[in-house]
C-alpha cells in the first residue's frame, strides 16, 4: 500500500523522480521569490538536492526533503548586505513562515523551505509513466523492424 505519510516516503531511487522534483521545487521557488521578495532584498540558494550520503555529512535529517530534492536553503540580503540577527527573524516570520509547507529558520546561517514529498509521489507516477511510454514506443519499433 502505498503510504502518504510524510516521514515514511523514502527519497526517490529513480534520477527521472529526482529532476521532475527538482523542477517543480525550482519553479515554485522561483515564482515564490519573485512576488514576495521585497524590493531591495536577494537570495543565495546555499544548498539543494542532496545524495544520502551529502545529507549524512552536512548532519540533515534522516528523511530530508533535500534528498528528494524538494527543499532550498538559502541566505537573504538587503542591499549587498548580510542581514542582522532581528532583520532575519523578522524577514522568517512575515515573508517565509505562512508560505511553505516547511520551512525552517537556523539562527542567521539559513532559512530551510520545502515542498510536501507527497510531490514525489506524482513525480513517481510521471517518471513510471516516461518509462512506460518509452518501453511500449521502442517495443513498437523493435516488432515493426522485426516484420519488415
Amino acid at each position: 500500500m502505498l503510504s502518504t505519510n510524510e516521514a515514511d516516503i523514502k527519497p526517490p531511487a529513480f534520477p527521472l523522480t529526482v529532476a521532475i522534483n527538482g523542477a517543480v521545487t525550482d519553479f515554485y521557488f522561483d515564482y515564490f521569490m519573485k512576488k514576495h521578495f521585497p524590493p531591495g532584498y536577494a537570495f543565495i540558494i546555499t544548498s539543494g538536492h542532496r545524495t544520502k550520503e551529502k545529507n549524512k555529512e552536512v548532519g540533515g535529517a534522516a528523511n530530508s526533503a533535500h534528498m528528494h530534492n524538494l527543499a532550498r536553503d538559502f541566505v537573504v540580503t538587503k542591499d549587498g548586505k548580510a542581514l542582522n540577527q532581528t532583520e532575519y527573524q523578522n524577514f522568517y516570520k512575515n515573508y517565509i513562515q505562512d508560505s511553505w509547507n516547511g520551512y525552517s529558520y537556523t539562527s542567521g546561517k539559513h532559512i530551510h523551505v520545502n515542498l510536501s514529498r507527497k510531490i514525489g509521489i506524482a513525480a513517481n507516477l510521471l517518471a513510471f509513466s516516461v518509462f512506460g511510454i518509452l518501453g511500449v514506443n521502442m517495443f513498437s519499433k523493435l516488432t515493426k523492424r522485426k516484420k519488415s
